[in-house]
Parts: C-alpha cells; sequence; structure tokens
C-alpha cells in the first residue's frame, strides 16, 4: 500500500498492525477486533510530514507512539468501546482518504 507517496505516514499502518497484535494476544473477540482496527486507524492518520524538509525529533517518536496507539485501540476495545463505522470502506474511510477511492 503506498501510504508515504500518498503523504501518510508509518504510524498508520504501526498501529493497525499493534491493534491487531493486542487484539490477538487479550482473545478479543471478531467484532472486539473490528472495533480495535477502527480505534486504532481512524484517529491516528499521520501525516508524513514527518519526515519532509528539516528531520525533527519527532521523527524517532512517530512510529513508537503508533504501535502505543495500537494497543490503547485494543484496550479501548477489549472495554466494550466502539470504532467508527466502516474506517477503510466508508464514505471518508482510508481508501479514499489515502488512495482517492481505488482500492
Amino acid at each position: 500500500m503506498p501510504f508515504n507517496t500518498a503523504g501518510w505516514d508509518q504510524p498508520v499502518t504501526g498501529a493497525i498492525a499493534t491493534a491487531m497484535a493486542a487484539g490477538r494476544l487479550l482473545g478479543l473477540s471478531r467484532e472486539a477486533m473490528h472495533h480495535a482496527l477502527s480505534l486504532a486507524v481512524v484517529p491516528n492518520l499521520c501525516a508524513y510530514q514527518t519526515r519532509a524538509g528539516e528531520p525533527s525529533m519527532w521523527k524517532g517518536c512517530a512510529g513508537p507512539i503508533g504501535a502505543r496507539n495500537g494497543v490503547f485501540a485494543a484496550l479501548l476495545s477489549a472495554e466494550g468501546l466502539s470504532g467508527p463505522y466502516e474506517p477503510f470502506d466508508g464514505e471518508f474511510g482510508i481508501w479514499k482518504q489515502t488512495l482517492g477511492g481505488t482500492a
């Protein structure tokens, strides 16, 4: 998935992967995993500006913050918090936002 060329930074995929791993370790149900995924991806669409221009100290923190947020998403889901509907295919889902609707 060309996230970088579409202007998105690595915490997007890191949050997703970490939420799925944490959800698996927590033994989340299929529905809870769906919510963990949504809670990881929607609030963590990070701009690639982190790696453009003059590098800042944030560049080294972006990936770990994505991972932290993925674990947090799984924990929220484990407690019953629902995530936004259709995070990938929705009207403003990640496919439309990152690839102009061409998934």
